[in-house]
């Protein structure tokens, strides 16, 4: 069974966001009912997969499923799917199964990863936040094409990203992700892959809308102190 992702749009990306730093969604107890569902109606083995944030809602389908479901379970695919808060008993059970795959390029896929799950870098056609696309990821002989390491960009943008909401409460981080979508709305554009197209221009763009945000936090706090 399979689980599609979220469209392209800025959105999407922002419940993206909200599933690597909320503990629970309603998306996510959907996915875990129709999983058992699955698992009544049709005997057997299975395989769990999604991308983006379908390959969310696989794992925390996969992890909160009965144990007897569990087991049944060959793989776990997940897809540049962002991470989960998981740190159960359960999770540890199923770590093995999971075959997680981002680009090289990766954002979304390596926020706040999962203990002890490794993954592995598919190449990719695309740039920057594009990489996300699968439909540009490389495939050769029916298999995707690997290479050895993030880029430097990715490493150090996530590495960030990651120490800084590790280090925030709930109420923080649900605030980092909102200033984060704001400002990709401020751009003027509608999904990433329009900010991928002309990545100059777009870095520009995002510039710009985050001097016009902070400068709109500057003015809220003003009048406020009038």
């Amino acid at each position: 069974m399979c689980f599609r992702g979220t469209d392209e749009s800025v959105a999407g990306w922002k419940e993206d966001l909200n599933l690597a730093v909320c503990s629970r969604t309603s998306g996510q107890e959907m996915a875990r009912t129709y999983l058992r569902l699955i698992a009544k109606y049709y005997p057997g083995k299975l395989y769990v997969a999604g991308h983006s944030k379908g390959g969310n809602l696989a794992l925390y389908a996969a992890v909160n499923a009965p144990q007897p479901v569990q087991e049944r379970i060959l793989r776990i695919y997940d897809y540049d799917g962002p991470g989960s808060r998981l740190k159960t008993d359960a999770y540890r059970r199923i770590r093995d199964k999971i075959r997680k795959y981002v680009p090289r390029q990766a954002f979304v896929g390596v926020l706040l990863g999962q203990e002890g799950v490794s993954y592995r870098i598919v190449r990719s056609s695309g740039f920057g936040l594009m990489q996300h696309n699968p439909y540009l990821w490389w495939i050769e002989r029916g298999r995707l094409v690997l290479c050895r390491r993030r880029s430097p960009v990715s490493r150090v943008i996530v590495g960030l990203f990651n120490r800084r909401i590790a280090s925030m409460n709930q109420i923080r981080r649900s605030g980092i992700v909102e200033a984060i979508s704001d400002m990709i709305g401020f751009s003027g554009k509608e999904s990433l892959y329009q900010l991928g197209y002309n990545w100059k221009s777009s870095i520009h763009l995002l510039l710009a809308a985050l001097l016009e945000k902070l400068r709109c936090r500057k003015k809220n706090v003003m009048q406020k102190r009038i």
